[in-house]
Protein backbone atom coordinates (compact mmCIF):
# COMPACT_ATOMS: atom_id res chain seq x y z
CA UNK A 1 0.00 0.00 0.00
CA UNK A 2 1.26 3.36 -1.22
CA UNK A 3 0.55 6.51 0.31
CA UNK A 4 0.51 9.28 -1.55
CA UNK A 5 1.56 12.67 -0.61
CA UNK A 6 0.19 16.16 -1.86
CA UNK A 7 3.03 18.50 -3.29
CA UNK A 8 0.56 21.10 -3.66
CA UNK A 9 0.60 23.92 -6.56
CA UNK A 10 3.95 24.93 -7.52
CA UNK A 11 5.33 28.46 -6.61
CA UNK A 12 5.88 31.54 -8.98
CA UNK A 13 9.47 32.12 -10.46
CA UNK A 14 10.62 34.88 -9.75
CA UNK A 15 8.88 34.96 -6.74
CA UNK A 16 6.90 38.20 -5.23
CA UNK A 17 9.69 40.12 -3.18
CA UNK A 18 8.86 41.96 0.03
CA UNK A 19 9.97 45.31 0.61
CA UNK A 20 12.72 44.35 2.70
CA UNK A 21 14.54 42.57 -0.11
CA UNK A 22 15.96 44.80 -2.75
CA UNK A 23 17.23 43.64 -6.04
CA UNK A 24 20.02 45.88 -7.72
CA UNK A 25 21.29 45.82 -11.44
CA UNK A 26 24.79 47.28 -12.37
CA UNK A 27 24.30 50.79 -12.65
CA UNK A 28 24.71 52.11 -16.28
CA UNK A 29 25.82 55.67 -15.87
CA UNK A 30 26.95 58.50 -13.33
CA UNK A 31 23.34 58.99 -12.43
CA UNK A 32 22.33 55.46 -11.46
CA UNK A 33 25.07 55.59 -9.35
CA UNK A 34 24.78 58.09 -7.54
CA UNK A 35 21.04 57.12 -7.00
CA UNK A 36 22.02 53.46 -5.93
CA UNK A 37 24.79 54.99 -3.30
CA UNK A 38 22.01 57.27 -1.92
CA UNK A 39 19.82 54.51 -1.36
CA UNK A 40 22.53 51.85 0.05
CA UNK A 41 23.57 54.62 2.30
CA UNK A 42 20.27 54.09 4.29
CA UNK A 43 21.24 50.85 5.35
CA UNK A 44 24.73 51.99 6.98
CA UNK A 45 25.20 52.80 10.50
CA UNK A 46 25.71 56.28 11.11
CA UNK A 47 29.43 57.58 11.63
CA UNK A 48 29.33 60.81 14.04
CA UNK A 49 32.38 63.45 13.22
CA UNK A 50 33.90 65.22 15.87
CA UNK A 51 31.90 68.41 15.55
CA UNK A 52 28.60 66.46 15.53
CA UNK A 53 29.26 64.63 18.89
CA UNK A 54 30.41 67.62 20.40
CA UNK A 55 27.31 69.27 19.19
CA UNK A 56 25.38 66.27 20.37
CA UNK A 57 26.35 66.24 23.66
CA UNK A 58 26.22 69.53 24.33
CA UNK A 59 30.26 70.45 24.56
CA UNK A 60 31.35 67.72 26.70
CA UNK A 61 34.09 66.12 25.50
CA UNK A 62 34.01 62.93 28.27
CA UNK A 63 33.97 59.45 26.00
CA UNK A 64 31.14 57.00 26.79
CA UNK A 65 28.41 59.95 27.47
CA UNK A 66 25.29 58.21 28.30
CA UNK A 67 23.44 59.32 25.39
CA UNK A 68 26.24 57.78 22.97
CA UNK A 69 26.11 54.19 24.52
CA UNK A 70 25.99 53.11 21.00
CA UNK A 71 26.15 55.30 17.73
CA UNK A 72 23.10 53.61 15.81
CA UNK A 73 19.07 53.21 17.16
CA UNK A 74 19.33 49.83 14.76
CA UNK A 75 21.51 48.08 17.12
CA UNK A 76 18.10 46.89 18.82
CA UNK A 77 15.89 47.43 16.07
CA UNK A 78 13.20 44.69 14.65
CA UNK A 79 14.06 45.72 11.12
CA UNK A 80 15.90 43.19 8.76
CA UNK A 81 17.19 43.63 5.00
CA UNK A 82 18.51 41.96 2.49
CA UNK A 83 20.33 43.69 -0.42
CA UNK A 84 20.66 40.96 -3.47
CA UNK A 85 23.32 42.37 -6.33
CA UNK A 86 22.59 40.72 -9.54
CA UNK A 87 25.51 39.80 -12.12
CA UNK A 88 27.69 43.09 -12.97
CA UNK A 89 30.25 45.60 -12.17
CA UNK A 90 28.91 47.93 -9.04
CA UNK A 91 31.66 50.90 -8.47
CA UNK A 92 30.23 51.40 -4.96
CA UNK A 93 30.83 51.43 -1.53
CA UNK A 94 28.44 50.07 0.76
CA UNK A 95 29.05 50.06 4.85
CA UNK A 96 26.95 47.19 5.60
CA UNK A 97 24.75 47.72 9.10
CA UNK A 98 22.70 46.01 11.54
CA UNK A 99 20.66 43.20 10.61
CA UNK A 100 21.44 43.97 7.13
CA UNK A 101 22.63 41.34 4.30
CA UNK A 102 24.39 41.54 1.11
CA UNK A 103 24.31 38.50 -1.11
CA UNK A 104 25.41 38.39 -4.58
CA UNK A 105 23.20 36.34 -6.92
CA UNK A 106 26.04 35.05 -9.53
CA UNK A 107 27.08 31.54 -10.12
CA UNK A 108 30.60 32.53 -9.02
CA UNK A 109 31.80 35.09 -6.43
CA UNK A 110 33.29 37.47 -9.60
CA UNK A 111 30.14 37.27 -11.34
CA UNK A 112 29.27 40.24 -8.67
CA UNK A 113 32.10 42.86 -8.23
CA UNK A 114 32.59 45.90 -6.56
CA UNK A 115 34.86 48.10 -7.51
CA UNK A 116 34.87 51.01 -5.18
CA UNK A 117 36.91 52.58 -3.20
CA UNK A 118 36.28 50.77 -0.28
CA UNK A 119 33.55 48.12 -1.57
CA UNK A 120 31.00 46.78 1.17
CA UNK A 121 33.05 47.32 4.45
CA UNK A 122 32.58 47.85 8.12
CA UNK A 123 34.50 50.34 9.98
CA UNK A 124 34.64 50.64 13.58
CA UNK A 125 31.86 52.41 15.00
CA UNK A 126 31.49 54.46 18.41
CA UNK A 127 34.40 56.84 17.30
CA UNK A 128 34.22 59.03 19.73
CA UNK A 129 32.03 57.66 22.69
CA UNK A 130 34.99 54.21 23.12
CA UNK A 131 38.64 54.36 23.20
CA UNK A 132 38.57 57.98 21.17
CA UNK A 133 39.84 58.70 18.01
CA UNK A 134 39.34 55.16 16.60
CA UNK A 135 36.46 53.86 18.58
CA UNK A 136 35.42 50.23 19.06
CA UNK A 137 33.68 47.31 16.83
CA UNK A 138 32.79 45.32 19.90
CA UNK A 139 29.26 45.90 19.73
CA UNK A 140 29.75 45.14 15.55
CA UNK A 141 26.81 42.20 15.65
CA UNK A 142 24.41 41.41 12.57
CA UNK A 143 25.70 41.62 9.17
CA UNK A 144 26.78 39.48 6.52
CA UNK A 145 27.95 39.46 3.06
CA UNK A 146 28.37 36.28 0.96
CA UNK A 147 28.74 35.19 -2.66
CA UNK A 148 30.76 38.64 -4.34
CA UNK A 149 34.24 39.59 -5.11
CA UNK A 150 35.61 42.92 -3.90
CA UNK A 151 38.80 44.98 -5.74
CA UNK A 152 38.72 47.70 -3.23
CA UNK A 153 41.64 50.86 -3.78
CA UNK A 154 43.59 49.64 -0.52
CA UNK A 155 41.75 46.48 1.28
CA UNK A 156 38.90 45.52 2.68
CA UNK A 157 37.78 46.39 6.18
CA UNK A 158 35.46 44.08 8.24
CA UNK A 159 35.72 45.20 11.76
CA UNK A 160 33.15 43.04 13.61
CA UNK A 161 32.71 40.95 16.68
CA UNK A 162 31.04 37.87 16.19
CA UNK A 163 27.42 37.09 14.14
CA UNK A 164 28.85 38.72 11.09
CA UNK A 165 30.34 35.89 8.64
CA UNK A 166 31.53 36.51 5.35
CA UNK A 167 30.95 33.89 3.03
CA UNK A 168 31.96 32.57 -0.42
CA UNK A 169 34.04 35.60 -1.23
CA UNK A 170 36.65 36.65 -3.36
CA UNK A 171 38.99 39.72 -1.66
CA UNK A 172 41.01 41.29 -4.56
CA UNK A 173 43.78 42.49 -1.87
CA UNK A 174 44.07 42.42 1.42
CA UNK A 175 41.26 41.51 4.25
CA UNK A 176 41.56 43.74 6.92
CA UNK A 177 39.70 42.33 9.91
CA UNK A 178 40.43 45.05 12.34
CA UNK A 179 40.42 49.01 12.33
CA UNK A 180 43.16 51.04 13.38
CA UNK A 181 43.29 50.08 17.22
CA UNK A 182 39.51 49.62 17.98
CA UNK A 183 38.84 46.45 19.95
CA UNK A 184 37.07 43.86 18.37
CA UNK A 185 35.91 40.50 19.32
CA UNK A 186 35.96 38.08 16.93
CA UNK A 187 34.19 36.39 13.96
CA UNK A 188 33.85 33.57 10.98
CA UNK A 189 34.93 33.19 7.69
CA UNK A 190 34.34 30.73 5.43
CA UNK A 191 34.90 29.79 1.50
CA UNK A 192 37.47 32.83 1.00
CA UNK A 193 40.16 33.47 -1.54
CA UNK A 194 41.93 36.22 -0.61
CA UNK A 195 44.88 38.07 -2.77
CA UNK A 196 46.78 39.59 -0.40
CA UNK A 197 46.83 39.26 3.18
CA UNK A 198 44.59 38.18 6.04
CA UNK A 199 45.30 40.82 8.90
CA UNK A 200 43.55 40.12 12.29
CA UNK A 201 44.92 43.07 13.61
CA UNK A 202 44.00 43.27 17.71
CA UNK A 203 40.24 40.60 16.58
CA UNK A 204 40.26 38.37 19.90
CA UNK A 205 38.89 35.27 18.16
CA UNK A 206 38.18 34.06 14.90
CA UNK A 207 37.33 31.17 12.70
CA UNK A 208 38.01 30.61 9.26
CA UNK A 209 37.08 27.56 7.57
CA UNK A 210 38.17 26.74 3.70
CA UNK A 211 40.25 29.72 2.86
CA UNK A 212 42.79 30.33 0.55
CA UNK A 213 45.44 32.65 1.89
CA UNK A 214 49.02 34.22 0.79
CA UNK A 215 49.50 35.48 4.25
CA UNK A 216 48.45 36.19 7.89
CA UNK A 217 49.14 38.59 10.50
CA UNK A 218 47.84 40.03 13.91
CA UNK A 219 45.27 38.52 16.37
CA UNK A 220 45.34 38.67 19.84
CA UNK A 221 43.80 35.52 21.47
CA UNK A 222 42.82 32.84 19.28
CA UNK A 223 42.75 31.48 15.79
CA UNK A 224 41.16 28.40 14.15
CA UNK A 225 41.97 27.58 10.83
CA UNK A 226 39.77 24.45 9.44
CA UNK A 227 40.36 23.23 5.86
CA UNK A 228 42.82 26.68 4.55
CA UNK A 229 45.37 26.51 2.10
CA UNK A 230 48.57 28.59 1.72
CA UNK A 231 50.53 30.84 4.40
CA UNK A 232 49.23 29.34 7.39
CA UNK A 233 50.46 29.98 10.60
CA UNK A 234 51.71 27.10 12.58
CA UNK A 235 49.51 25.92 15.71
CA UNK A 236 50.75 27.19 18.87
CA UNK A 237 49.78 25.81 22.66
CA UNK A 238 50.03 29.32 24.42
CA UNK A 239 50.33 32.97 24.07
CA UNK A 240 53.24 32.41 22.70
CA UNK A 241 55.36 35.94 22.57
CA UNK A 242 52.22 38.04 22.82
CA UNK A 243 50.40 35.90 19.92
CA UNK A 244 47.37 34.33 19.41
CA UNK A 245 46.64 30.78 20.25
CA UNK A 246 46.63 28.41 17.00
CA UNK A 247 44.88 25.86 16.30
CA UNK A 248 44.95 24.03 12.74
CA UNK A 249 42.83 21.37 11.44
CA UNK A 250 44.27 20.82 8.04
CA UNK A 251 42.85 17.68 6.73
CA UNK A 252 39.25 17.66 7.41
CA UNK A 253 37.31 14.71 6.89
CA UNK A 254 34.20 16.49 5.54
CA UNK A 255 32.91 20.21 4.50
CA UNK A 256 29.87 20.99 3.74
CA UNK A 257 29.13 24.72 2.60
CA UNK A 258 25.21 26.15 3.07
CA UNK A 259 22.75 26.84 0.50
CA UNK A 260 22.30 30.23 -1.49
CA UNK A 261 20.58 31.84 -4.30
CA UNK A 262 21.60 32.48 -7.92
CA UNK A 263 19.39 34.23 -10.33
CA UNK A 264 19.52 33.50 -13.85
CA UNK A 265 18.43 33.99 -17.46
CA UNK A 266 16.64 31.54 -18.88
CA UNK A 267 17.49 29.58 -22.17
CA UNK A 268 14.54 28.50 -24.08
CA UNK A 269 15.94 26.88 -27.20
CA UNK A 270 18.35 29.68 -29.20
CA UNK A 271 16.77 32.46 -27.02
CA UNK A 272 17.24 33.74 -23.69
CA UNK A 273 13.88 34.22 -21.83
CA UNK A 274 14.21 37.62 -20.65
CA UNK A 275 12.60 36.97 -17.31
CA UNK A 276 15.30 35.34 -14.80
CA UNK A 277 14.58 32.77 -12.36
CA UNK A 278 15.58 31.81 -9.14
CA UNK A 279 17.61 29.01 -8.68
CA UNK A 280 18.15 27.19 -4.94
CA UNK A 281 21.80 25.70 -5.09
CA UNK A 282 22.27 23.06 -2.29
CA UNK A 283 25.76 21.94 -2.62
CA UNK A 284 26.77 18.29 -1.81
CA UNK A 285 29.24 16.94 0.79
CA UNK A 286 32.98 17.25 0.31
CA UNK A 287 35.39 14.60 1.74
CA UNK A 288 38.90 14.19 2.62
CA UNK A 289 40.96 16.13 -0.18
CA UNK A 290 37.88 17.87 -1.63
CA UNK A 291 36.76 19.25 1.76
CA UNK A 292 40.12 21.08 1.88
CA UNK A 293 40.60 24.73 0.13
CA UNK A 294 37.69 27.28 -1.00
CA UNK A 295 34.82 25.96 -3.04
CA UNK A 296 33.78 28.26 -6.06
CA UNK A 297 32.89 25.02 -8.50
CA UNK A 298 31.46 22.72 -6.08
CA UNK A 299 29.14 20.02 -6.60
CA UNK A 300 25.53 21.47 -6.33
CA UNK A 301 22.05 20.21 -6.48
CA UNK A 302 20.31 22.95 -8.41
CA UNK A 303 16.85 23.31 -7.51
CA UNK A 304 13.89 25.84 -9.37
CA UNK A 305 12.08 28.22 -7.14
CA UNK A 306 9.05 26.79 -8.08
CA UNK A 307 9.64 24.53 -6.06
CA UNK A 308 10.59 26.50 -3.06
CA UNK A 309 8.56 28.90 -0.52
CA UNK A 310 9.96 32.44 -0.08
CA UNK A 311 7.83 32.98 3.20
CA UNK A 312 7.14 37.09 4.52
CA UNK A 313 6.01 37.49 8.30
CA UNK A 314 2.65 37.61 8.94
CA UNK A 315 1.45 41.47 9.26
CA UNK A 316 -1.52 40.94 11.74
CA UNK A 317 -0.53 43.22 15.03
CA UNK A 318 -2.24 40.20 17.20
CA UNK A 319 0.89 38.41 17.83
CA UNK A 320 -1.19 35.09 18.85
CA UNK A 321 -2.33 35.12 15.28
CA UNK A 322 0.82 36.36 13.52
CA UNK A 323 1.97 33.07 15.44
CA UNK A 324 -0.66 30.89 13.97
CA UNK A 325 -0.70 32.44 10.51
CA UNK A 326 2.86 31.98 10.59
CA UNK A 327 3.35 28.93 11.38
CA UNK A 328 -0.05 27.38 9.07
CA UNK A 329 1.69 28.76 5.64
CA UNK A 330 5.06 27.92 6.61
CA UNK A 331 4.28 23.96 7.91
CA UNK A 332 1.70 23.74 4.98
CA UNK A 333 4.87 23.95 2.71
CA UNK A 334 7.08 22.23 4.16
CA UNK A 335 4.42 19.14 4.42
CA UNK A 336 4.21 19.58 0.79
CA UNK A 337 8.17 18.85 0.33
CA UNK A 338 9.12 22.39 -0.56
CA UNK A 339 12.53 24.20 0.94
CA UNK A 340 11.54 27.35 2.94
CA UNK A 341 13.40 30.45 2.13
CA UNK A 342 12.33 33.22 5.11
CA UNK A 343 12.31 36.90 4.16
CA UNK A 344 13.90 39.09 5.98
CA UNK A 345 11.99 40.23 9.31
CA UNK A 346 9.82 38.60 12.88
CA UNK A 347 8.45 35.28 12.61
CA UNK A 348 6.39 34.26 15.98
CA UNK A 349 5.57 30.60 15.95
CA UNK A 350 2.45 29.12 17.48
CA UNK A 351 3.80 25.62 17.53
CA UNK A 352 6.96 24.00 16.15
CA UNK A 353 7.99 23.81 12.03
CA UNK A 354 8.18 19.98 11.64
CA UNK A 355 10.06 18.66 9.27
CA UNK A 356 9.45 15.50 7.74
CA UNK A 357 10.50 14.78 3.95
CA UNK A 358 14.95 14.41 3.86
CA UNK A 359 17.20 16.80 2.14
CA UNK A 360 14.64 19.74 2.78
CA UNK A 361 16.61 23.16 2.46
CA UNK A 362 15.12 26.02 5.58
CA UNK A 363 17.33 29.25 4.08
CA UNK A 364 16.87 32.82 6.13
CA UNK A 365 17.84 36.05 4.43
CA UNK A 366 19.08 39.07 6.34
CA UNK A 367 18.91 37.79 9.45
CA UNK A 368 15.16 36.45 9.92
CA UNK A 369 14.20 35.80 13.41
CA UNK A 370 11.51 32.99 14.40
CA UNK A 371 10.70 33.71 17.88
CA UNK A 372 9.68 30.16 19.68
CA UNK A 373 6.54 28.95 20.57
CA UNK A 374 5.01 30.25 24.10
CA UNK A 375 4.57 26.42 25.20
CA UNK A 376 8.48 25.96 25.31
CA UNK A 377 8.26 23.37 21.97
CA UNK A 378 11.02 24.31 19.54
CA UNK A 379 10.87 26.78 16.75
CA UNK A 380 11.92 23.76 14.28
CA UNK A 381 11.83 20.03 14.71
CA UNK A 382 13.42 17.43 12.55
CA UNK A 383 12.02 14.18 13.09
CA UNK A 384 13.51 11.28 13.64
CA UNK A 385 15.35 9.41 10.39
CA UNK A 386 14.96 12.90 8.30
CA UNK A 387 18.48 12.84 6.59
CA UNK A 388 20.13 15.86 4.91
CA UNK A 389 18.17 18.83 6.24
CA UNK A 390 19.88 21.98 5.71
CA UNK A 391 18.92 24.57 8.30
CA UNK A 392 21.20 27.67 7.79
CA UNK A 393 20.89 31.77 8.13
CA UNK A 394 17.96 31.81 11.02
CA UNK A 395 18.31 33.18 14.09
CA UNK A 396 16.21 31.06 16.70
CA UNK A 397 14.80 32.82 19.18
CA UNK A 398 13.49 32.33 22.90
CA UNK A 399 9.62 33.36 23.95
CA UNK A 400 8.73 34.44 26.94
CA UNK A 401 7.25 31.25 28.78
CA UNK A 402 3.72 30.76 30.07
CA UNK A 403 3.83 30.14 34.14
CA UNK A 404 2.91 26.66 33.56
CA UNK A 405 5.73 26.31 31.44
CA UNK A 406 8.37 27.53 32.94
CA UNK A 407 9.44 24.69 34.82
CA UNK A 408 9.53 22.53 31.73
CA UNK A 409 12.94 21.37 29.64
CA UNK A 410 12.58 23.83 26.93
CA UNK A 411 14.65 23.81 23.17
CA UNK A 412 15.10 26.30 20.50
CA UNK A 413 16.14 23.65 18.26
CA UNK A 414 15.08 19.70 18.00
CA UNK A 415 17.19 17.19 16.22
CA UNK A 416 15.22 13.65 16.12
CA UNK A 417 13.30 12.52 19.04
CA UNK A 418 13.62 11.58 22.48
CA UNK A 419 14.05 7.72 23.24
CA UNK A 420 14.23 6.90 19.75
CA UNK A 421 17.66 5.87 18.39
CA UNK A 422 18.72 7.17 15.20
CA UNK A 423 22.21 6.45 13.90
CA UNK A 424 21.77 9.03 10.73
CA UNK A 425 23.09 8.77 7.16
CA UNK A 426 26.81 9.24 6.86
CA UNK A 427 26.73 10.01 3.66
CA UNK A 428 23.85 12.50 3.47
CA UNK A 429 24.27 14.50 6.57
CA UNK A 430 22.14 17.42 8.03
CA UNK A 431 23.71 20.79 8.17
CA UNK A 432 23.11 23.36 10.77
CA UNK A 433 25.01 26.84 10.15
CA UNK A 434 25.65 28.10 13.29
CA UNK A 435 27.35 31.37 12.81
CA UNK A 436 25.02 33.07 15.09
CA UNK A 437 24.19 30.23 17.47
CA UNK A 438 26.65 31.74 20.11
CA UNK A 439 24.51 34.74 21.08
CA UNK A 440 20.88 33.52 20.37
CA UNK A 441 21.90 30.37 22.68
CA UNK A 442 24.30 32.93 25.24
CA UNK A 443 20.51 35.25 25.13
CA UNK A 444 18.70 32.15 25.91
CA UNK A 445 21.10 30.89 28.60
CA UNK A 446 20.51 34.69 30.38
CA UNK A 447 16.78 34.61 30.04
CA UNK A 448 16.29 30.53 31.19
CA UNK A 449 18.41 31.21 34.53
CA UNK A 450 16.48 34.71 34.98
CA UNK A 451 13.69 33.06 34.92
Amino acid sequence: MSILISRGEDEPNPPLLPESMLVFYPPQNEHEMHEMQTLLNKYSDPILTWDEFIHSSNGNEVPNHQEFTHTSADHFSDKRTALLFTPGVYPLDIEIGYYTSLYGLGVHPDDVTFIGSKGPHVPSLDKFTDRPPNGSGLNSFWRSIENIATKPQSEMTWAVSQAAPLRRIHVHGDLNLFDADAWVSGGFGSNLVVDGSINFGGQQQWILRNANVNGISGGAWNLVFVGCMGNIPGETTSLEAGGPLVSVEDKPRVSLEKPYIVLKDQQIDDRINQVPRFELRVPKVMRRKDAIIAQFHEDVEIRDFCRVKLVVPSVSLDVAMAATENHSKIQKALDHGKDIVFSPGIYYLSSSLKIKHPNQVLLGLGYATLIAPTNGSPCIHVLNNVPGVRIAGIMLEASVLTEEQKTKNSCLLQWGDNGIVDDGDASNPGLLSGEYLYYVIYAYYQYTNAA
